[in-house]
């Protein structure tokens, strides 16, 4: 399990269109939100390419497959993707989970060609997980500048990533993301809905207030529903789905149409209790958790010994800034063995999901500095891995209460 990767500001609306938009006319997306405890405003225009629709929710994973081939071919190193991905077409169909045949090969294609053809129009300012800005709005933008699909599978076939997606490489704005897990949903709108929350509470949030119409908007069903009872009717199966994969403990509904979702936050929340502890202040915290990858944090944390809490943020925005100490590997070996097999492989699964690197359960000594520092850090801190890898909770007996009972819409206000 090495985990996958999200655009992090594209996970924050839906680049699909429903049957609704099959004319090929533009859709508007505009909302308001918190997001990492921080109010965002999210304005685009998706406008398709002459002749085409907007790209589908299937067109929408494709895209998401291609950039775990990104960044899985990274040269070693590498932080950013190359601009052109060069890919045989098996790839991204394995990628899926697709079975392989022509008539997926033909929906590859279609995809490509739609989603070659998408033009993104930013009326607000795109932010960055860490607070830096895209590109100011006002200007069109494209997920892909071309690109060529072989003719024959075997041939070699290649995109090249528009500005929108360079511009995601180079502010580091691709964050983790569970990829095993948004397959498993087997729902777009289940897997649009675990993107969004994923993003908005990226700074170790155990819960998320919206309202039903932001929520709408932001998974492309804005134009669809004028009650929030019919809304939550169409959407309450798929937030099951997150339930029963881990992602939520429940939903509940408060007078006025206002959602509130319960996350199983539990690495965040413990890494903003950890940066705490060294002195940073909450707001400060939470804002680092939502920057940075996981790792980055959790193995900066693993070595740091002295220094201010400014100095600590300096370096994890700078990892390659702290350098292990020569004796680090054979160190480890004395925390590592001592610990029974069962929780060294359950460990190192979580450290290799964290990480995005496979690793040989028997060579500690040549794993990535990183993967044994993520590992320490998990055993230092007492930390449950498999709560990290969210392993589903168990399931809920006839008995106990349904996580999502609450979430209903009774008041007069509201009816449907």
């Amino acid at each position: 399990m090495t985990g996958g990767y999200d655009h992090s500001a594209l996970a924050l609306f839906s680049i699909a269109g429903s049957n609704l938009d099959s004319r090929g006319e533009p859709l508007t997306i505009d909302y308001e939100a918190v997001v990492s405890g921080r109010p965002r405003r999210v304005d685009v225009t998706l406008t398709p390419g002459d002749g085409q629709t907007l790209p589908s929710p299937s067109d929408q994973m494709v895209l998401l497959a291609l950039l775990q081939l990104a960044m899985h071919s990274r040269p070693t190193g590498a932080a950013a993707p190359a601009d052109r991905l060069v890919f045989h077409l098996q790839q991204v169909i394995t990628e899926l989970g697709w079975t392989d045949s022509g008539r997926n090969f033909a929906r590859l294609r279609a995809s490509l060609d739609r989603l070659g053809g998408l033009t993104l129009t930013l009326h607000a300012a795109l932010v960055a997980r860490d607070g830096r800005r895209y590109s100011p709005p006002g200007q069109a933008t494209r997920l892909l500048d071309g690109y060529r699909m072989a003719d024959v599978r075997r041939e070699e076939s290649w995109i090249d990533w528009g500005p929108l997606m360079r511009e995601a490489f180079a502010l580091a704005d691709v964050k983790r993301l569970d990829w095993e897990l948004l397959l498993a949903l087997d729902s777009p709108l289940a897997g649009q809905l675990y993107r969004l929350l994923d993003r908005v509470t990226l700074g170790g949030e155990t819960s998320w207030a919206t309202d039903w119409r932001a929520l709408a908007a932001a998974l492309g069903m804005g134009a669809r529903y004028d009650r929030p009872a019919k809304f939550w009717s169409k959407l309450r199966p798929h937030a099951e789905a997150l339930v029963r994969h881990g992602v939520l403990s429940g939903v509940d509904y408060e007078r006025g149409g206002k959602l509130v979702f319960h996350l199983r936050s539990y690495l965040p929340a413990e890494l903003r209790r950890a940066l705490e502890e060294k002195g940073l202040g909450a707001a400060l915290a939470q804002r680092v958790v939502a920057g940075f990858d996981a790792s980055t944090i959790m193995a900066q944390l693993d070595g740091w010994r002295h220094g201010s809490p400014a100095e600590l943020v300096e370096a994890i925005c700078a990892p390659e800034s702290l350098t292990p100490p020569t004796d680090e590997a054979r160190a480890f070996l004395e925390l590592w063995i001592p610990h029974p097999a069962a929780t060294r492989a359950l460990l190192l699964a979580a450290a290799m999901y964290l990480c995005g690197v496979a690793c040989e359960p028997d060579d500690p000594l040549g794993w990535p500095a990183e993967v044994r520092a993520v590992a320490r850090f998990m055993i230092t801190r007492n930390l449950d891995p498999e709560q990290i890898v969210r392993q589903p909770p168990k399931a809920v007996g006839s008995g106990d209460r349904d996580p999502l009972a609450t979430c209903c819409f009774e008041d007069p206000d509201h009816a449907g």
